[in-house]
């Protein structure tokens, strides 16, 4: 739907409606409509709205009457109403505490102080519109004022900030897929680009932008990239073009009632006739220009017609008349590109960096207070948490002593009477009791991992040592041998490291029916880390189970007549996440598994 057919299906709504906060609604968005069109024809509606604001006592109603109103009167060139009244709705939307409308009335303001050439002034509203909107995380607001704060750094030729700006406009509205916002963001790099000199590339842009505005149904935005196209075969001295999309966007702008831009339409067109020589008509044109810009206070079009006429008459022998309007020409570049002027742009944009950092270092310092507490409850949770499994496991384990030992005593008691069936339930119970409480035992080591770590020098070699003692009558039972390399010592907790190895080597013999059960454990630095290899020659993991091994309760399929809590890999790895590791399984090449451990190159001591 183009944006004239939204406009009418909104006024046949308003026709219908009877409400009168519906009305002022419904006129609310046609006048945006209206002003995505550039249009001054919403000016009839500003007045209904001012009826129904006063009828309703609504200061939010009149706040957007007077907003509107006011860009439709910058669009026909009364800046000075246009600014009483942005200054007015501001007012309005401050009472109410509507920060969305007082960042469109700052953006405004800044837009007619730009359109007077006070740049300084401008950049000073368009900074606080932009602060304004992003308080409320207005994208499409913030994106718009990035937009204009380009434009006068364009306007005082300073383009490497200008595109900054331009590109960070570019990359919110195609965050949001705002095809519009997209459209003028690609006409204003092309307008860069064409200053620069660079016609391809401001050509491409400007393509771009009309296909997205034709897209959008804008015939406003289409009509300023056939202006800024014609400009581009302007430069490329191909008038005739230039000349047909100046003419055809001239009558666009000219139907609309926007006075600013009709008189930019004329400077380039009177331009064009210089070149080609047609003195008499630049003449005409450039007055017409001219005139127009007078009448609106449009410092920066003036200055370009009065350069514009100095030429003209030079080239016709009134030399005169061209020192006269060189003067008018050098006096107020002089005054938009001074140094006074710049000094005040850079002074700006100075404090509003400050204010920036200023705002970052604060809420930096927030979020680190945030942080500092929720780090004290969550030691003071995980200290809580520590003394409860510590108690919990002790007061657990207690009942099922007794449940196992009150089944042993029943079984006693029984002696020769007690009959098959009795013996089994027996049997089930206390074999439940057992396992419960090695569960509970399991869980209590878990949660014991990470409290108060002791660092030291660990050589593995002796942690290897350690587990063929505690493992020596499983390794008996099993015929099984333990084959190591060279290993280093590393920095880290000596228990810690233990539990890991014999976790690893007890699951690599006690799953196993190899009639030789070996485990081989190797290791070598890389560039990044050092890998430690702990390999079995046992029954092996299946590849889509060895993510979930290492959680709690879980337990290879291949392993279920085998008895096991499903913690031992889950202790395992929260070991090695402690030390800033990762571990990983894989096959062993003859069958088994390999255990993969890769540990930070800092934690690496010396090689025993």
């Amino acid at each position: 739907m183009t944006i004239a057919e939204e406009i009418q299906a909104l006024e046949e709504r308003l026709s219908e409606a009877g409400d009168a906060h519906m009305q002022a609604d419904l006129i609310k968005g046609i006048l945006m409509q209206h002003l995505r069109l550039r249009s001054t024809d919403g000016l009839p509606y500003t007045d209904r709205l001012l009826e129904l604001a006063a009828g309703l006592q609504s200061r939010y109603y009149r706040a957007w009457a007077l907003f509107h109103r006011s860009v439709i009167y910058r669009y026909s060139g009364d800046n000075a109403a246009a600014l009483e009244m942005a200054w007015e709705a501001h007012g309005l939307f401050r009472e109410e505490q509507d920060r969305a409308g007082m960042g469109n009335c700052l953006n405004s303001i800044g837009n007619i102080h730009e359109a007077q050439a006070n740049y300084a002034l401008a950049l000073k509203s368009h900074l606080e519109a932009l602060r304004t909107r992003q308080e409320i995380a207005d994208k499409i607001g913030i994106a718009n004022s990035l937009n204009n704060i380009a434009l006068i750094y364009e306007q005082q030729r300073n383009y490497d900030t200008a595109l900054d700006y331009y590109s960070q406009s570019l990359a919110l509205m195609q965050e949001m897929d705002n095809k519009q916002g997209q459209a003028n963001a690609y006409i204003n790099i092309g307008n860069v680009c064409l200053m620069r000199g660079h016609h391809d590339e401001a050509l491409k842009n400007y393509l771009t932008g009309r296909a997205l505005e034709l897209a959008s149904g804008n015939e406003y935005g289409v009509a300023i990239a056939d202006s800024n196209i014609g400009n581009v075969y302007q430069a490329t001295g191909e008038y005739e073009q230039a000349l047909a999309l100046l003419g055809s966007a001239r009558l666009v702008f000219e139907g609309m009632g926007n006075k600013h831009l009709n008189a930019q339409m004329l400077v380039n067109v009177a331009d064009i006739y210089l070149h080609q020589g047609r003195y008499e008509l630049a003449l005409t044109t450039h007055l017409q220009a001219l005139s127009i810009s007078e009448e609106i206070g449009a410092r920066v079009e003036i200055s370009q017609a009065s350069a514009g006429l100095m030429k003209a008459y030079r080239a016709t022998g009134d030399y005169e008349k061209a020192l006269q309007y060189y003067d008018r020409y050098h006096e107020i570049e002089k005054d938009i590109l001074g140094r006074q002027a710049q000094k005040e742009i850079a002074e700006l944009n100075y404090r509003h960096d400050i204010e920036l950092s200023e705002k970052e270092a604060q809420l930096l310092k927030e979020k680190n207070e945030a942080i500092n507490v929720y780090a004290q409850k969550l030691e003071i949770s995980n200290n809580e948490l520590k003394q409860f499994a510590h108690v919990a496991s002790h007061d657990l384990r207690e009942p099922l002593r007794m449940v196992s030992s009150y089944m042993k005593l029943l079984e006693q008691t029984l002696g020769d009477e007690a009959k098959p069936v009795q013996k089994q339930f027996i049997e089930f119970a206390v074999d439940g009791a057992n396992r419960m409480e090695q569960l509970i035992h399991d869980l209590l080591r878990l949660a014991k991992v990470d409290a108060n770590p002791q660092i030291e020098r660990v050589p593995l070699s002796g942690i290897v040592e350690e587990v063929k003692k505690n493992l020596g009558m499983l390794l008996r039972e099993k015929n099984a041998k333990i084959v190591t390399a060279e290993l280093p010592a590393i920095m880290a907790d000596h228990t810690q490291v233990l539990q890991l190895f014999q976790n690893i080597i007890g699951n690599g013999i006690k799953y196993n029916e190899n009639p030789e059960p070996a485990i081989t454990i190797g290791w070598q630095i890389r560039d990044a880390d050092a890998l430690l290899t702990i390999a079995d020659n046992g029954i092996g993991i299946p590849e889509d189970y060895r993510e979930r091994a290492f959680q709690l309760f879980q337990r290879v399929p291949t392993a279920r007549q085998y008895q096991g809590t499903g913690i031992g890999l889950a202790i395992c790895k929260k070991i090695v996440d402690g030390m800033g590791g990762t571990i990983a399984i894989d096959d062993r090449e003859g069958g088994g598994t390999a255990f993969n451990i890769t540990l930070p190159l800092s934690l690496v001591y010396d090689i025993n």
